[in-house]
């Protein structure tokens, strides 16, 4: 009896040895192949840093380096990976920027995208205007679009399913660019009162209104295509454009009234006539009756 139990007993660990190394092998196995795929993912994600060299090219910090030595390598490689870029006409452009000190001073390619706008230099940049769009608009690296979809999948929940797609992604911009919201001063009430300025207005009030700015409009603009226009006019103000929301939407409810009460006058002589005319009728089926 002793000599089964202790078989039984070596048999028992003799297994539990071979599970446990079966276990190891499959673990060393799995995470082998986990690093291959890791590995991989960072080769694919990480083949493409041409465009880094475009970045370079427009960092303040080296500008007084370029005006002493202008990058020309950086230059032939960004025109052959951007073959819309003229050659010949961004390499004057940047030699522009190099020499003047006020772009010196720009902390970045979006910094520096705004100068240009706010004074009005995208004929005279053109192709620097050309390559800022670019470099601002394609991201650096594939964790900015994820962190975009990341921020739809809090965004878009379950109740949020049905809204439409300038709401998502109004909402997505509002989460994303936080940091920047919340240094803006008051935003949450700048909102409300925007909403509440443009609050019950229907599409007939928010085309007068944009026409009154001095905006062209026509019917075939949306309630929200309306807004976003009264919005970005030159000539909006909170104010001001209250006060001709609030006559305009005035006048047309006077007009509406009127209009309402003619209505209803209308349908009063339509039953008067009415009535006059069954009364006719009884009358003239009473005196049918007595001649016979």
């Amino acid at each position: 009896m002793d000599t089964v139990t202790k078989e039984i007993s070596a048999s028992y660990e003799t297994s539990r040895k071979r599970k446990t190394e079966n276990i190891h092998i499959n673990r060393t196995v799995a995470a082998r192949e986990i690093c291959d795929v890791i590995s991989n993912q960072v080769k694919n994600r990480f083949c493409f840093i041409f465009h880094y060299f475009a970045v370079s090219l427009l960092e303040a910090p080296k500008f007084q380096e370029y005006e002493k030595k202008f990058p020309t390598q950086i230059l032939d490689q960004t025109t052959d990976i951007y073959s819309m870029l003229q050659k010949d006409r961004l390499k004057t452009e940047l030699g522009v920027i190099y020499r003047r000190s006020d772009f010196r001073n720009m902390t970045g390619a979006i910094s520096l995208l705004q100068f240009i706008i706010q004074n009005n230099l995208q004929t005279t940049f053109s192709q620097t205007y050309k390559l800022l769009l670019i470099i601002v608009t394609i991201p650096m690296s594939t964790a900015e679009a994820e962190r975009c979809c990341s921020t739809l999948k809090r965004v878009k929940t379950f109740l949020r399913r049905i809204m439409s797609e300038d709401r998502l992604s109004a909402l997505a911009m509002l989460s994303i660019e936080k940091g920047i919201i919340s240094d803006i001063p008051k935003f949450n009430e700048n909102c409300s009162k925007v909403r509440k300025c443009l609050s019950g207005a229907r599409k007939c009030d928010l085309k007068i209104l944009a026409e009154e700015l001095g905006e062209m409009v026509n019917d075939s603009h949306k309630l929200k295509d309306l807004k976003k226009i009264i919005l970005a006019s030159k000539e909006y103000d909170e104010e001001s454009a209250k006060e001709w929301m609030n006559t305009i939407i005035s006048e047309r409810k006077e007009k509406e009234e009127i209009a309402e009460q003619k209505r209803q006058e209308e349908i009063a002589e339509q039953k008067r006539q009415e009535v006059i005319a069954e009364r006719r009728r009884q009358d003239e089926i009473q005196i049918a009756e007595q001649k016979r």
